[in-house]
């Protein structure tokens, strides 16, 4: 019941559901299930409140759901029983085979985590990443697949085969309650229909793993079956993604049949696109996005840095150095690799991490910056007949004293910290948010802080944003984008009296009284009081700043060894 396994994406750090759980929480208690409801669930629309992401900016589109908190408390709480968790843990040690390991069971996050789920892309590296190049030592040949739309395939009925391990060794006859308690509530989340389980949450997680934790069990018992299965094997499953290692090629072609005929039993297809057989198992253990940037990022590149020191006498020289740095040159080139690299491997987590490291690359020169009051450079000047008469005189320019002396009374001037041009920059980071959606707040944060170096009454800040805005706003199917588009706009907003977004939780920040699930199906002293104005966090919102700051730091360099 804390908010952060409410729901696994990320959101704004101004909203926060913690008020809302506790709340649902204490209200419910130990109240029975069907004498708190008015009516059945499944016939009402709305009970959760969907976000839409659109994968590719043209028409996958992925719902996100941050589901009812009273319906998602009864399901926790009822897991979580005593006897009910008892039933699960027991099916788990069950599905456990020493050739097959299940990568994904969800693991309790640090106490502090150094940016988003970094405990369990941490938990991915080490046993599947990690562990695939490691059996290459061990075998020969890998086969690689992952199952077509996961979630939204899984048959909530299948619940009660998985609980009962129907047609294994370790089937059990007795009936309990456990498995229809849980049918009942994934129908309910998915306005009754008998297909798929909503995403974003990691109970969801936790239910999906039971049935894959259960076609692991039909899989090994299989194999042990088949008298034509000799050598060794080993299984590695991340959730939905399967890599199988074995030394005979026929064998493991075997297996991969075997495994397409229980996924299919239990309404799962495999992904023929990302289907292979490998004999470099190092290089495909790595995903393909990771091995480009690598492939393609230089480990040195020598730069000439100029200076001016002065000499024993006093005297101003210029003196050189070369400077080893495995950055681009400038950051506008930066971000065009970045928006080239998305289109080959786009929503990506190499596009998050290039993007945060872009991001750490340009706080560092607006940091170094900041503090320069005035400079001074060639290209400034304009030495043309607009300034200067043939009598030496200059003409009125803001740039310039009237004494006649050119170089030595130029007035100081702030310049932003940024010297190249901010507007490309913001066209280019906009472009890479509408083609990858799942990493579009980090661009829309490189966005705020360019767009942040100009003065907040500079007419070109306010067309800037006010254009990327637009052009985003007009995307279909993006309300996630949404939410985080209002994060760089809010201060504006507030300021104008103005709101452009149709986003229930975009309106509940302007202080909108708005329902965000329809809970007209329980009783209403139960949905009464709902404290929704709480979720979002108004201390928070008021010391928002002009640029967009996430809950953790990603920060992978710091907390991770190097090859993550």
């Amino acid at each position: 019941m804390k908010a952060e396994r409410y729901y696994t994406f990320e959101l704004p750090e101004y909203f926060d559901f913690q008020p809302v759980l506790d709340f649902v929480k204490e209200r419910v208690g130990s109240a029975d299930y069907d004498a708190s409801i008015a009516s059945d669930p499944c016939d009402t629309a709305g009970v959760n409140l969907d976000i839409l992401l659109n994968k590719d900016g043209k028409y996958a589109i992925r719902p996100l759901a941050i589901v009812n908190p009273y319906l998602y408390y009864f399901l926790v709480r009822d897991i979580t029983l005593e006897h009910n968790w008892s039933i699960i843990q027991s099916c788990f040690n069950k599905f456990n085979n020493p050739h097959i390991s299940a990568c994904a069971i969800p693991v309790i996050p640090a106490e502090k985590e150094s940016f988003h789920s970094s405990t369990t892309i941490l938990n991915w590296w080490n046993s599947m990443e990690q562990r695939s190049v490691e059996l290459s030592l061990e075998y020969r040949y890998m086969f690689v697949s992952d199952i077509t739309n996961c979630y939204g395939s899984i048959n909530p009925l299948d619940i009660d085969r998985a609980l009962t391990m129907k047609g294994t060794k370790s089937a059990s006859s007795e009936r309990h309650g456990l498995a229809a308690q849980i049918v009942g509530y994934l129908q309910a989340f998915q306005g009754g229909r008998n297909v798929g389980i909503p995403q974003g949450s990691e109970i969801f997680n936790l239910l999906a793993e039971i049935i894959l934790g259960y076609a692991d069990l039909l899989l090994a018992e299989e194999i042990d079956k088949d008298a034509e299965i000799t050598h060794s094997y080993e299984v590695l499953r991340y959730r939905d993604d399967y890599r199988i290692f074995s030394d005979d090629k026929d064998e493991l072609e075997r297996i991969s049949y075997i495994l397409q005929r229980i996924l299919r039993d239990l309404n799962f297809q495999m992904n023929s696109k990302k289907t292979m057989v490998s004999d470099s198992i190092i290089t495909d253990s790595i995903k393909q996005d990771k091995q480009f940037y690598i492939f393609n990022t230089p480990i040195y590149k020598r730069r000439r840095i100029f200076k001016i020191e002065k000499d024993m006498d006093g005297n101003d020289n210029i003196v050189s150095s070369i400077e080893k740095d495995c950055d681009f040159n400038g950051l506008q080139k930066n971000l065009l690799f970045i928006l080239l690299f998305g289109r080959k491997y786009p929503n990506s987590g190499q596009i998050r991490t290039q993007l945060n490291e872009f991001d750490a690359r340009l706080t560092k020169i607006i940091d170094t910056n900041k503090d320069t009051q005035s400079t001074f450079v060639w290209e400034d000047v304009d030495l043309g007949d607009n300034y200067v008469t043939k009598s030496g005189d200059l003409k009125n320019n803001a740039n310039y004293e009237s004494d006649g002396n050119v170089f030595g009374n130029l007035k100081t001037r702030h310049y932003r910290p940024i010297r190249e041009s901010i507007r490309p920059m913001a066209a280019i980071a906009t472009q890479i948010a509408i083609e990858n959606i799942t990493a579009a707040h980090y661009a829309l944060r490189v966005i705020s802080r360019l767009v942040n170096t100009f003065e907040d009454d500079d007419s070109e800040k306010k067309d800037i944003i006010c254009k990327v805005c637009s052009k985003l706003r007009n995307q279909h199917n993006t309300t996630y984008l949404e939410v985080w588009l209002q994060n760089m706009t809010y201060n504006s907003d507030k300021l104008k009296d103005e709101f452009h977004y149709s986003q229930p939780l975009c309106r509940l920040v302007m202080g909108e009284n708005v329902q965000l699930w329809n809970n007209s199906w329980l009783n209403s002293e139960l949905s009464d009081d709902l404290p929704l104005v709480e979720i979002c966090n108004k201390e928070k919102l008021d010391s928002l700043a002009p640029v967009i700051t996430f809950r953790e730091t990603r920060a992978y360099y710091d907390s991770f060894p190097t090859e993550l």
